[in-house]
């Protein structure tokens, strides 16, 4: 079993999974996702794992998170320019592992505190 933990993380340090085909939705359905995100007041919580990755000028590695579950949501969130996400991360998990847990939508059984599932306005 996969150990997991609520954190809330900075936008600019999620990816989005290259590996998932639900990675780019269409202008229609971000569209409806702002909008929804505005009316409830919430975003949920978006699956992600740890990956290092080269990316300074030096070349040194730099922890990222990367989006298992949750791409369309992070595109939203992005327009809408949030700066921190509510996400669950599954810690430094094989990609195969991340597809699985992306195919079973397992994680969306758990409950996670009001409070970081609402935003304040």
């Amino acid at each position: 079993m996969v150990k997991t933990q609520l954190a809330e993380l900075s936008i600019n340090d999620l990816i989005k999974a290259d590996w998932n085909y639900k990675t780019e939705g269409t202008e229609e359905q971000i569209e409806k996702l702002i909008t929804s995100i505005k009316v409830d007041k919430s975003v949920g919580v978006l699956a992600v794992r740890e990956i290092s990755i080269s990316e300074d000028k030096d070349g040194m590695e730099v922890n990222k998170f990367e989006v298992i579950d949750g791409n369309h949501r992070l595109e939203a969130l992005i327009r809408m320019n949030w700066e921190k996400v509510p996400c669950e991360n599954f810690g430094d998990i094989s990609k195969a592992k991340a597809i699985t847990i992306a195919n079973s939508n397992a994680f969306e059984s758990v409950s996670y505190p009001a409070n970081l599932l609402h935003l304040t306005f």
